[in-house]
């Protein structure tokens, strides 16, 4: 059953957005994105943290959410870092389009070209896919 909140369906396991949970618990959820249209298998290292609450902004968390999030950021980026060595860990919230804050916490794969923009990863025709780490 789905509802009015593509991001509450997501967090009850339904729908097109719903990826592998990392951790959940009552104020915030993280999941790895899922693939993408077109794509056989997600970028690994991708996850986004989201609050349960329904708000639109970072300024219109609860200092408690806040501190939820911060945790939650700070922990995946250490685990993602321990697991796929990455060059770099960026985090960065954007996002207009759904009712719940939402923080993007992802990798820069170790051998990206410098020619592929920080923040888009997809466009590497060589990024690795995951199944593919370890064949």
């Amino acid at each position: 059953m789905t509802s009015a909140c593509a991001i509450c369906d997501k967090h009850r396991g339904v729908g097109p957005l719903v990826g592998p949970r990392v951790f959940a618990d009552d104020l915030v959820v993280v999941s790895h994105r899922p693939p993408l249209p077109g794509e056989q298998a997600a970028v690994p290292g991708y996850l986004f943290i989201e609050t349960r609450r329904h708000v639109r902004s970072l300024s219109q968390l609860e200092e408690h959410e806040a501190a939820a999030v911060a945790s939650a950021a700070w922990r995946a980026a250490r685990a993602l870092e321990c697991e796929l060595a990455p060059a770099f860990v960026f985090s960065a919230i954007a996002g207009r389009s759904a009712p719940h804050f939402h923080q993007h916490v992802f990798v820069r794969p170790a051998g990206t070209p410098d020619a592929v923009p920080w923040n888009d990863t997809d466009a590497w025709g060589e990024r690795p896919l995951l199944g593919e780490q370890n064949q």
